[in-house]
């Protein structure tokens, strides 16, 4: 049996972050390989970040927003904060119950002392290569030897244009690489402008998962009861917050929000009805899967609203006109599965939006056309190259 270590973000307090990288083991597992996620430090990563934040300041309005999650930290109170370990809790139980993690690492060249264990190392998915983590240079693989066999699997750049002066670290790691794929179109764009090399748009690995499949990580019961508008913004941004009251108002439904996901929000108190916290990975899909309406400026929650067919309206995060803005990835999912017409920017007439066309057919036959071609991908990447 083949052994596959993971080079993947399942540290991050984020469920978009933890739900892929279980994704990318069961999925690796399904396929009949021996699987680790190594566990390296995210001391390093999260120093190297806020350097990279407060260098790029001053250039765009996204970075503002990243840096400003730091310093918003500062202004939760005692209750909030109380209540944010409660979820971050519950993500380290997910993490620790249900992804085969490597000992613990805290220095690179020890990790690559270590991989001579393994016939190839898969970095992916999710933003793993963002600008400032090219900074950290783990996601790179440059720390993996020449003769193990380095994969990308829907590794995304979550940006549509790379700052000048990272294009050489880049084409640097880009070309050692054995086998590139990506989660967005604009991500084989960019490859193709860095080292000439033309690669599959491939799916993300929640996305090879059915709704069926992920019931395994979940109750069956209803983690919240009765009928409700489920809203799951990361972004600041109080026109999104305003359209969930409006649909509210209209449908007579309660809201339940997950609040302060990635910052400190001062438009998320007081909008939503029910606020848990205590709300693990599993009971996040729960949460969607059961609501009569989500809204929501996620990607990933977006996948999980297309998988179980759930009536969903996706909002910008960023403006688009933000250099390392991450509305790529919206986009792509949104081409994929042929949905287009459930972008709003918040200000939309919600009679119009309730009353829109919603016709899962053409995606979810996009979805498996596009899973059938992520198996061929994976097959000859990891099993015959």
């Amino acid at each position: 049996m083949k052994r596959i270590a993971i080079v993947s973000c399942f540290w991050v307090k984020n469920y978009g972050s933890v739900l892929q990288a279980y994704a990318t083991q069961y999925k690796l597992q399904q396929m009949g390989f021996d699987v680790k996620t190594i566990n390296y430090s995210d001391t390093h990563v999260g120093l190297d970040k806020l350097v990279f934040q407060f260098k790029m300041f001053e250039l765009d309005p996204c970075m503002k927003s990243r840096l400003r999650r730091v310093l918003n930290k500062r202004k939760r109170g005692t209750e909030i904060s109380t209540k944010i370990v409660q979820r971050h809790r519950a993500l380290t139980n997910f993490v620790n119950k249900h992804i085969l993690l490597t000992s613990k690492f805290w220095d690179k060249r020890k990790i690559s002392n270590i991989v001579d264990e393994y016939d190839a190392v898969v970095v992916g998915s999710d933003q793993l290569w963002l600008p400032y983590n090219i900074l950290v240079d783990y996601y790179t693989l440059n720390f993996v030897p020449d003769n193990i066999k380095k994969v990308s699997y829907a590794t995304s750049f979550g940006v549509k244009e790379i700052p000048k002066h990272f294009i050489k670290r880049y084409q640097k790691f880009l070309k050692r690489l054995d086998y590139i794929s990506v989660r967005e179109l604009a991500g084989a764009r960019l490859v193709n402008e860095l080292i000439g090399k033309n690669v599959p748009v491939v799916c993300d690995p929640t996305l090879m998962l059915t709704a069926d499949d992920w019931l395994s990580i979940q109750d069956k019961e209803p983690f919240m009861k009765g009928n409700y508008i489920f809203c799951y913004f990361l972004g600041n941004n109080p026109e999104h917050r305003e359209f969930a009251i409006r649909l509210k108002e209209k449908t007579g439904l309660k809201i339940v929000a997950l609040l302060h996901l990635d910052e400190y929000i001062q438009t998320d108190e007081g909008y939503a009805d029910y606020m848990p916290y205590g709300v693990d990975p599993g009971d996040f899909i729960n949460i969607v899967r059961n609501a009569s309406y989500v809204l929501t400026d996620s990607f990933h929650c977006t996948i999980f609203s297309i998988l179980h067919h759930k009536p969903f309206f996706v909002f910008n995060r960023y403006k688009n006109n933000g250099k390392q803005s991450t509305n790529s990835r919206i986009d792509s999912i949104l081409s994929i599965t042929g949905l287009h017409n459930r972008r709003l920017s918040g200000t939309e007439d919600v009679n119009e939006c309730i009353s829109a066309d919603l016709d899962f057919k053409i995606a979810d036959m996009n979805i498996e056309k596009l899973r059938t071609e992520t198996n061929e991908y994976l097959t000859k990447a990891l099993k015959h190259g």
